[in-house]
């Protein structure tokens, strides 16, 4: 199985060489090498304290001289420890925020470009309707590949604002209660949303799929590592 920590300590040059790709800062991969690597020292010193802990206890259980200034001793031991586990804690969850919080590994088929304008196309799929003042941008877009497509007259409207022209959703209200990106649906649009989730439900269903109600909530614990 992948572990992110794995290639950190192995090969930090694949994590390096992804930010770069993605034109992101070093910051949080230096940083992740230079605390693990602090928490390493730190573990190893606590496993030495501990080996410490446990030769003075079997000297104390074989030995009835001086046992007073041998408990005090491990009882020190201990103190140090418990402080050590702490600091070896605060180190680890920060590692561990800053590993959650470096991207997906760049796959190496993946073309390098400063942004989404320099994408490039695979293939394309159907006979796609261009707008007759877009069709020189259309071609600029697909150099290099047999694109047939059509002409018209009109501007098509994207989703968002063919929802807004007939009163099927609010952007503007939802963004002032939840943020941008979210919408209240209306109407027609509800029962559409509805109807969809229904028809979805019935299809798997009779896939033979279980269907499930999941909670509404969770606990962190159980997405860490999908989203930071």
């Amino acid at each position: 199985m992948w572990s992110i920590l794995a290639a950190l300590r192995e090969n930090p040059e694949i994590l390096i060489e992804s930010q770069k790709k993605r034109g992101e800062s070093l910051e949080l991969v230096n940083k992740a090498i230079e605390l693990d690597s602090v928490w390493r020292k730190k573990l190893h010193e606590l496993n030495q304290l501990r080996h410490e802990r446990n030769k003075m206890s079997a000297k104390i259980r074989q030995t009835k001289k001086d046992r007073e200034v041998l408990i005090k001793h491990a009882k020190e031991i201990s103190s140090k420890i418990k402080n050590e586990e702490e600091k070896l804690k605060k180190i680890e969850d920060e590692l561990r925020t800053i590993l959650l919080s470096i991207p997906n590994i760049v796959h190496n088929s993946v073309p390098v470009g400063k942004d989404d304008t320099e994408n490039v196309p695979i293939r394309f799929w159907g006979k796609p309707k261009v707008f007759k003042d877009d069709i020189d941008v259309f071609k600029e877009q697909t150099a290099g590949f047999n694109v047939e497509f059509e002409v018209i007259d009109f501007r098509p409207l994207g989703h968002a604002d063919t929802v807004e022209k007939f009163g099927w959703a609010d952007v503007e209200r939802a963004a002032k209660v939840a943020g941008s990106r979210f919408y209240y649906l209306i109407d027609d649009l509800v029962w559409l949303d509805f109807a969809l989730i229904a028809y979805a439900l019935d299809f798997l269903s009779k896939k033979g799929f279980s269907i499930i109600n999941p909670p509404y909530m969770m606990r962190r614990e159980a997405y860490k590592g999908v989203t930071a």
